[in-house]
């Protein structure tokens, strides 16, 4: 919402790219904020990148929106977000969706997940991510990087690896590929909810003083 917008059609379909703030509803997500969104369609098969399009005295020039017929993605810069109460996510995001099994994908780097209660947590920093949203708005998600901890100042945590594993699906979804443009993820051992929410977070290697 509140963003620009640029549309073009041809004889194969719409080229639009439209950025702004960020607007979320239903599935798991609690508050949200970002620093910025911007959403890529196009079926034309052309490349638009640094075209103007003009209508009366308004004009548009499109930023980055390379030749496709198929593509529908969704980038948001600086998401902070809460899932499931205690679940959260910090970083860029790159969303991807598919028109016939109805789901929603997301690739990230550099990000920031992990669990929080009240103003202590523990997770994954500099960290690669998956997360899949079903055709049920059920999310599955996993994040692995090195440690960040929020905890009482006498306790300090450090360890070799965290690996954060979410999903609330009724589907085990280990070795599954998801891809975004050409950014991919495959979760590894990724168990179903039963019934309740799968919620893992590992920490290997950790040494607490």
């Amino acid at each position: 919402k509140d963003g620009g917008l640029g549309l073009a059609v041809n004889d194969d379909g719409l080229a639009i790219e439209a950025s702004g703030a960020l607007y979320f509803e239903g599935g798991s997500f609690g508050s949200a904020s970002a620093e910025q969104v911007t959403l890529r369609i196009n079926q034309t098969g052309v490349e638009w990148t640094d075209e103007l399009i003009e209508v009366g005295s308004l004009g548009y020039t499109f930023s980055n929106l390379a030749a496709s017929t198929d593509l529908l993605t969704v980038n948001v810069v600086g998401l902070d977000v809460i899932l499931l109460d205690a679940v959260y996510l910090r970083g860029d995001f790159a969303f991807g969706a598919d028109g016939v099994l109805n789901t929603l994908t997301a690739i990230g780097s550099n990000i920031e997940a992990g669990l929080a209660v009240g103003e202590y947590g523990v997770g994954v920093e500099n960290g690669s991510f998956g997360m899949l949203f079903n055709a049920e708005g059920k999310i599955a998600l996993e994040a692995q990087g090195s440690l960040v901890s929020n905890l009482p100042s006498d306790m300090i945590l450090s360890a070799d690896s965290v690996v954060l594993k979410v999903n609330e699906t009724s589907e085990v979804l280990t070795g599954e590929v998801l891809s975004v443009v050409d950014a991919n993820y495959t979760f590894s051992e990724l168990p179903a909810a039963n019934p309740d929410a799968f919620i893992q977070l590992l920490v290997g290697g950790a040494r607490l003083s």
